[in-house]
């Protein structure tokens, strides 16, 4: 849907509380435009205020239920008698613009964000991610060029293989990589801070709100800022480095058995 298609299709309804309507609007958006430039104004908007993470928190934890997907517009109309009388608004909203079992959807998350209480917090990373585990969740995914990646409890990466790229970029948590070789095509890691290129290897990186952590098992990487400033460190096995804002630390020995030990649920 372009932008002129969206604006008509929601130009018939408006939520009384204009969060809400915005977080809709965003849910729109990213469904069909998931750009670095629209994620970028989408992090933007999101972390200007928090009540607008929390409205679309809510809107993606509703989509995502199992109950939503299956509705159909007969579901949509059942749910609607059910709500609250600032929920039947949307009738309007519904008949101009029936055009599918997606928009049933939505129609039925719009009703149920009027009477939700208690948003749940970070599932705007879950929507941004491609595979992501729950507290107390470790999970092996295995990746289109064969290469694998065992994310540790609470974690979350995105990924992008088009075109013969090998991106990977941690969202949340740490991850350990087992790379397929292909000295055509290397892969690329991305932290917060950090950015690992590698071609054949085994390494983890953890990512949190202060620092990125990259450790190498065996082969060889290079770390260099996201930022493009600083230098670049290549490790060796066994050794690691930090990444934050002020750049990468000096690569130093890494106690592998106590560092890796959370592959092994220690």
């Amino acid at each position: 849907m372009t932008d002129k298609g969206r604006d008509a299709a929601t130009s018939g309804y408006r939520h009384p509380d204009p969060v809400t309507d915005e977080a809709l609007d965003w849910f729109l958006r990213l469904d069909e435009d998931r750009s670095p430039a629209t994620l970028a104004a989408f992090d933007r908007w999101c972390s200007s205020d928090p009540a607008r993470a929390q409205a679309f928190d809510e809107l993606v934890r509703l989509h995502a239920m199992p109950a939503l997907q299956r509705a159909t517009l007969a579901d949509a109309d059942r749910l609607r008698a059910k709500a609250s009388p600032a929920a039947r608004t949307l009738r309007k909203y519904k008949a101009r613009h029936s055009s599918g079992r997606w928009l049933a959807g939505l129609s039925i998350a719009a009703v149920l964000l009027i009477s939700v209480l208690h948003p749940p917090s970070g599932l705007i990373l879950r929507w941004r991610a491609d595979y992501a585990t729950a507290t107390g969740e470790r999970r092996t995914v295995t990746l289109p060029d064969g290469s694998s990646v065992l994310l540790d409890t609470a974690s979350a990466i995105a990924t992008d293989f088009s075109n013969g790229r090998r991106t990977v970029q941690v969202l949340a948590g740490e991850a350990f990589f087992d790379v397929r070789h292909d000295p055509d095509h290397p892969f690329v890691v991305d932290g917060h801070f950090a950015e690992v290129t590698v071609t054949g290897t085994a390494f983890s990186v953890r990512a949190d709100d202060t620092e990125d952590q990259v450790v190498l098992e065996r082969g060889s990487v290079e770390v260099r800022p996201r930022q493009g400033v600083g230098p670049t460190e290549r490790l060796n096995p066994g050794q690691m480095v930090t990444a934050n804002h002020s750049g990468i630390t000096g690569k130093r020995p890494a106690d592998m058995a106590r560092t890796l030990a959370w592959r092994d649920g220690r």
